[in-house]
């Protein structure tokens, strides 16, 4: 995304993507009488995809922040080799057993690993984190008819993604 004059942005091509996968559906019309109906639809998906290229050379480009407020850093990366929608992250050791001094926190306080060795936790210790694509996908449909009486009763759900929630990443920020 690009911003022009006059505010706003423009969307522009990036780079090429890898995307694979497998899909699989079945429908089935399980009762079919006179007064009453059955039917029935079941699917699934495994997909999968990889930055290829990116234009000019680059091997990763932050992308935009989207929505402000409390989370204003870049939270997605586009990188050569890591999945669409990949998190761009400072990974996170869990909450602080006793107080520290050396690092200036308490019991309790939020701990993140310090990757880059400086001894401070900063935007130069984030790594891609996993992303929002999930392994697999899936549906079930049932549609019930009986008579002028219809119920239609849907299920999805989505496996081995993962999940960035602003929410909580903004209550966690500390003075």
């Amino acid at each position: 995304i690009d911003k022009y004059l006059g505010g706003g942005t423009m969307l522009k091509n990036v780079g090429t993507i890898n995307n694979k996968g497998f899909e699989f559906a079945v429908d089935a019309g399980v009762i079919q009488k006179e007064n009453f109906q059955w039917n029935s639809n079941f699917n699934i998906s495994f997909n999968k995809n990889k930055v290829v290229k990116l234009n000019e050379g680059e091997d990763m480009i932050l992308q935009p922040t989207v929505g402000g407020g409390l989370i204003s850093s870049q939270i997605q990366a586009l990188k050569v080799g890591e999945a669409l929608g990949s998190f761009y992250l400072i990974p996170w050791e869990g909450v602080h057993q006793t107080d520290d001094a050396t690092v200036n926190r308490k019991a309790g306080d939020y701990k993140y690993t310090d990757v880059s060795g400086d001894g401070v936790i900063g935007y130069e210790d984030r790594v891609i984190s996993g992303n929002a694509t999930p392994k697999v996908q899936l549906g079930f449909t049932n549609n019930f008819t009986y008579k002028n009486f219809d119920l239609s009763v849907f299920i999805q759900g989505a496996y081995g993604h993962k999940m960035f929630n602003a929410t909580y990443a903004s209550s966690a920020i500390t003075t």
